[in-house]
């Protein structure tokens, strides 16, 4: 029987009910992801009352903010109010920032057992995380983990399709950093499990909608990073491309030296800039003797490392 759990450094991602298990993927994206952009929010200090209104924080199975719009009047009240404190201390300038600290927001679409939102939680000091996940598995399983992780005052689960998502919510925030690890299977054969097909098949989110959302929910100075396979990454930089959002950076995944890259991990922004390249190589010409750089990537999560 497989492990109904991962265990990570600083939290523990269960896994019983999701339709996909924590994957190699998911962790190279929430370690590689450039956090710099998150810096655009300002709220009050630890010296100011920072409560925020009740029931917003999902952490707790009984309050998580999904479809049936049970928590939805509070959910708008809560962004505007952020909003609002953006604003507020911009105009009051130098006085304001006195006493304020600044605060990323973060989306992650497609969050599964929330692995890749943890990552970004640990991470930062202090950044708001909204989790998009529609498949109820992988929501029971997401919730836990978000609950008992040592930030679970910052983790946010909203158990919507990405397309209800931004209906609802993109006129009212917009998100210094925006990640995914997306459906990316679009000719291939499919398996008897319809929820499995689901997360894997880029059919529930096609790129086109995937990108089309991002556009709308991305800040002006924000990034988009994903992982996919190589050839689903060319397919998906062009659909951005004719969207106006610009490749500003990529990492090619190879397993091992000499092989072709399995995966490829890119980051987004609406203005062009020269492309920053890498590669990343997981392990050495030994099985399961990983390179340097790899350990140094992950070894904030990784208990072996």
């Amino acid at each position: 029987m497989a492990n109904p759990y991962f265990s990570f450094k600083q939290f523990t991602v269960w896994q019983e009910h999701a339709a996909m298990r924590v994957g190699t993927d998911g962790v190279l994206l929430g370690a590689w992801c450039d956090l710099s952009s998150c810096v655009s929010v300002v709220i009050p200090d630890e010296s100011t009352d920072r409560r925020q209104p009740e029931n917003v924080c999902p952490a707790d199975p009984s309050q998580i903010l999904d479809s049936s719009n049970r928590d939805q009047t509070v959910w708008d009240d809560h962004v505007q109010d952020e909003r609002e404190k953006s604003v507020c201390g911009a105009q009051n300038g130098t006085e304001a920032t006195k006493k304020t600290k600044e605060v990323g927001r973060v989306l992650d679409i497609g969050s599964g057992t929330g692995v890749i939102a943890l990552m970004v939680a640990q991470r930062t000091s202090n950044a708001q995380i909204d989790a998009v996940e529609p498949d109820s598995g992988s929501c029971e399983d997401a919730l836990r983990n978000f609950a008992e992780s040592p930030w679970a005052d910052r983790l946010h689960l909203h158990d919507v399709t990405l397309q209800e998502y931004v209906s609802r919510y993109a006129e009212k925030v917009q998100y210094d950093l925006i990640v995914s690890n997306p459906p990316y299977f679009v000719d291939s054969l499919k398996a008897p499990d319809p929820v499995r097909n689901a997360v894997r098949h880029a059919v529930s989110l096609p790129f086109e909608e995937l990108l089309d959302g991002v556009k709308a929910l991305l800040a002006e100075h924000g990034r988009f990073a994903v992982i996919l396979p190589v050839t689903e990454g060319v397919l998906l930089e062009k659909l951005a491309l004719e969207r106006s959002l610009h490749c500003v950076r990529k990492c090619l995944v190879q397993t091992k030296p000499g092989v072709p890259p399995k995966r490829v991990m890119m980051e987004f922004g609406r203005k062009s800039v020269p492309l920053r390249s890498d590669l990343l190589i997981m392990e050495t010409e030994r099985q399961q003797e990983f390179t340097e750089e790899y350990r140094r990537l992950t070894r904030d999560f990784y208990l072996k490392f």
